[in-house]
């Protein structure tokens, strides 16, 4: 592949509304701790829409995916106990439009889905919780949880973004179920209820530490773990929902060497930092 344009640790996925890619790099920019970037397809140029500069206002080191509503993107942040931030792509301004925990902490995955004009995501570890699932409105800036999850061995910890179909929101997380190694979990929007779909067992036979979104194909669902598999370098896996009496998955590939170490993703299979 040829390379488009270089930059500073680009983290996370990209965009594309109408022609331009847009993106957050964890470093760079004017204040060193991570931009907003575009990059027009059309004419190859790359545009430094936004440099963050840290607490109390903006995140640092950001490795979140923006997502295109209106005229603003929308990505979190882990400053001050952790946000969500908008940036308006018409006036070039950047504002805070959710504040998780403040005065404590919490880590929001990077990723968030939108469905209608809500957005769905997952804070992955917060003050005395296990991490969380909430729904996000977009037209009153409203945040509710949906679902707290308790830890291993009943329940997963350390959710990762769902992806939504239908009223089902289907992700991982990297540790707790059955053998404290990772879950999959679904969580029905229509009745308010978790159910793990499969628990990850680890060793040469199974996958270790799930993390980033699934992608959906059809009814089969596609994801990765960090570790785990046969050389303990992670593995790509599927299930398929919904499944009669538990869900079965089945190992796609065993990835090896330095890339299995490092392909754990902020967004859906098929990018490896």
């Amino acid at each position: 592949p040829g390379l488009l344009h270089p930059m500073e640790r680009p983290e996370g996925g990209l965009i594309d509304p109408e022609g331009i890619l847009y993106g957050t790099t964890n470093l760079g920019g004017r204040g060193g701790v991570g931009a907003l970037f575009g990059f027009n397809l059309f004419s190859n140029n790359e545009t430094l829409n936004y440099s963050f500069s840290g607490p109390p206002n903006d995140p640092t080191y950001p490795d979140s995916t923006p997502v295109f509503y209106g005229s603003s993107l929308y990505f979190t942040g882990n400053s001050n106990g952790g946000n969500i931030f908008a940036f308006n792509l018409v006036t070039g301004t950047d504002s805070s439009v959710h504040s998780f925990n403040p005065g404590g902490y919490a880590y929001p995955d990077g990723a968030m889905t939108l469905s209608g004009s809500t957005l769905y995501g997952a804070v992955n570890a917060a003050t005395n919780s296990d991490g969380y699932l909430y729904s996000f409105n977009l037209l009153t800036n409203q945040l509710t949880v949906l679902y707290t999850f308790t830890g291993d061995p009943s329940d997963g910890n350390g959710p990762f973004a769902p992806i939504v179909s239908g009223s089902m929101l289907y992700g991982v997380t990297d540790s707790g179920g059955e053998y404290g190694d990772g879950t999959v979990y679904a969580y029905n929007l229509a009745t308010g209820k978790e159910n793990i779909l499969y628990s990850f067992a680890g060793g040469t036979a199974d996958g270790d530490d799930a993390e980033g979104q699934l992608l959906a194909v059809g009814n089969t669902l596609y994801g990765a773990t960090f570790e785990g598999g046969l050389y303990n370098d992670g593995t790509i896996f599927s299930i398929t929902v919904p499944e009669p009496g538990g869900a079965t998955v089945v190992l796609v590939g065993i990835v090896g060497g330095l890339l299995g170490r490092y392909f754990w993703r902020r967004g859906a299979v098929g990018a490896a930092c």
